[in-house]
């Protein structure tokens, strides 16, 4: 069951990891067009399904989290990180704090 930090594909860039509890991991970083940042997600796996999902050719890959789910899903890693806290746990809160505050500079700056 790969980890969050061993996801690298190739139309990836510059990806920080959000919240890895070794069951389901997000990250932010850099889809296809390093114009915009952007969240993956993935399903890491079990001992039946060592690769998890999404996953291609037996190769883990990130989903990109459509932009409206973007502040859900950030909300919902700070609400289980507060719930079962863990030893990253410091480190992925300032994280995806960082990517909330990326998001509404964004949107400031689109307004």
């Amino acid at each position: 069951m790969p980890s969050a930090a061993e996801v690298q594909p190739q139309k990836w860039s510059a990806i920080r990891v959000l919240y890895d509890d070794d069951e389901y991991s997000v990250i932010a970083g850099f889809y296809e067009v390093p114009t915009r940042r952007v969240l993956g997600e993935r399903w890491n796996g079990h001992n039946d399904s060592p690769i998890g999902f999404p996953n291609v050719a037996g190769y883990p890959i990130w989903h990109v989290v459509p932009s409206f789910m973007e502040r859900s899903v950030l909300h919902a890693i700070l609400d289980e990180l507060a719930t079962h806290p863990h030893a990253s746990s410091p480190e992925h809160v300032q994280a995806v704090l960082d990517e909330l505050q990326r998001i509404n500079q964004t949107q400031a700056a689109q307004t």
